[in-house]
């Protein structure tokens, strides 16, 4: 595997620092690079994009670099760091060729790309789940009123339009109640399909 690495040294000071940093550039730009992985699963996002500036203890003097770009070599390299110095490194990746290795790149972007829609329906979940809790406390309240006002009209036993009134509060309350429970239902169940699906893509 061709692979072109430049690594160049310069000695800055940075005793004020607990940390060196190597600033990595790669061709093609927008390279995605994996850090100390041995086996990177491209499915998952990278942990920098070049050109990137990644910050390294002091005391470290070695990191392993994975490079990945669609339709090119994926690369690894073990950098060297100087010690209490930054450092500068460019990488230059190899077309690739490989129909198979293509293929095996291609299906991990797409599982990637399952994987951000998983999550985004899991976050989104969270929408309904607060409108069903809303409505499911709104049922309460509706429901608790119009026991108050059932209690209330056992106390009327002659038929007055005051008897007429609370009935018609009753009925009102009761509806509402009866609405705000089937939003509760329909709201809880699209959350729950949202989260479970996106669970399902995601892992």
């Amino acid at each position: 595997m061709k692979l072109l690495a430049i690594l160049f040294f310069f000695s800055i000071s940075i005793f004020a620092k607990d940390f060196k940093t190597l600033h990595v550039s790669a061709w093609p730009a927008n390279t995605e690079i994996y850090a100390e992985k041995l086996t990177p699963d491209y499915s998952t996002k990278a942990d920098y994009i070049s050109p990137a500036a990644i910050q390294i203890p002091l005391h470290q003097n070695k990191i392993s670099l994975t490079f990945f770009q669609p339709l090119f070599r994926d690369s690894t390299i073990e950098v060297t760091i100087p010690d209490l110095e930054d450092s500068y490194l460019m990488v230059i990746l190899d077309k690739e060729s490989n129909p198979e290795k293509i293929y095996f790149q291609e299906q991990n972007l797409k599982k990637r790309t399952k994987r951000i829609v998983g999550k985004g329906m899991m976050f989104s979940s969270i929408i309904p789940f607060g409108i069903a809790s809303f409505t499911l406390i709104k049922n309460y309240l509706e429901y608790k009123e119009a026991n108050d006002i059932r209690e209330e009209l056992k106390h009327h036993k002659i038929y007055t339009s005051k008897t007429e009134s609370l009935k018609q509060d009753f009925n009102q309350h009761k509806n509402k109640s009866e609405n705000y429970k089937t939003a509760t239902y329909w709201f809880s169940g699209i959350g729950v399909a949202l989260l479970s699906i996106g669970f399902y893509l995601h892992f």
